[in-house]
């Protein structure tokens, strides 16, 4: 009897150690995991805050001047890339800026916004009693629209296209997989379609924009290609060539 009630007490000890390792092993994971959240989903909220605001121009105003969308709205600083132009007013056209651009369902930053190409055409619908946002109209490739709105600084009045100068001559594409074609002459343009590698196509115009780095070009050319027969291309994208046999 005195060996049964011996084993029955270390059988309690036992599971006594157990459940008390148990409840420290889950009072640790518990706390890691809030420490995780805090220091990385809380400044992740924060960042994507900043993506769609004001500051984000901070951010990005050294890649603005390499592609030459620095506008006259720029600080003498060089930060807070602008459109090129003043906005369009309530009633006129114009299209987004040279970088994606948040649209949002009400006159504020919104988790549930879209990101418009840039050099989107756009139809101004209405501005924020503060002037800051603009109610737009956006007009996709496909013929799709969107409404919604953008800050204001992100829509210029004048055609991202208009600097382009008349150009003759033929390019081969010698980018490994193809260019992009796009509908205006910037990087985050509407894409819809590639030119494939080794075809030769006729340049009818030429954007001129800052180098990327030393010897690399920033330029964008207007070429005779693609389903609606003229489209952008990166000129880092292409060497000269010779016309195509007929």
């Amino acid at each position: 009897m005195a060996a049964a009630t011996k084993r029955g007490i270390k059988r309690r000890i036992k599971s006594g150690w157990w459940l008390g390792l148990t409840q420290w092993d889950a009072f640790i994971w518990i706390g890691t995991l809030l420490i995780v959240a805090q220091v990385i989903l809380i400044p992740y909220a924060g960042w994507k805050r900043v993506t769609s605001s004001a500051a984000y121009e901070d951010l990005t105003h050294e890649m603005g001047n390499a592609m030459g969308t620095k506008g006259a709205g720029t600080s003498s600083s060089g930060h807070r890339v602008r459109a090129a132009s003043p906005p369009p007013p309530v009633g006129g056209q114009g299209w987004t800026f040279g970088f994606m651009t948040d649209i949002n369902p009400g006159p504020r930053y919104s988790t549930q916004n879209r990101m418009l190409p840039a050099h989107t055409p756009v139809h101004v619908l209405g501005q924020s009693a503060d002037g800051q946002y603009l109610q737009i109209e956006a007009t996709l490739l496909s013929g799709k629209k969107l409404t919604g709105y953008v800050l204001s600084e992100r829509v210029q009045s004048a055609d991202p296209a208009a600097g382009a100068r008349p150009e003759s001559g033929w390019v081969m594409i010698k980018r490994p997989g193809g260019a992009q074609l796009r509908a205006a002459p910037d990087f985050d343009a509407e894409m819809y379609g590639m030119e494939a590698e080794g075809n030769v196509v006729k340049v009818l115009a030429r954007l001129k924009k800052n180098e990327w780095s030393p010897g690399v070009t920033g330029d964008f050319l207007l070429v005779e290609a693609g389903p609606r027969g003229k489209a952008w291309i990166a000129a880092l994208q292409v060497k000269p060539a010779q016309a195509p046999a007929q």
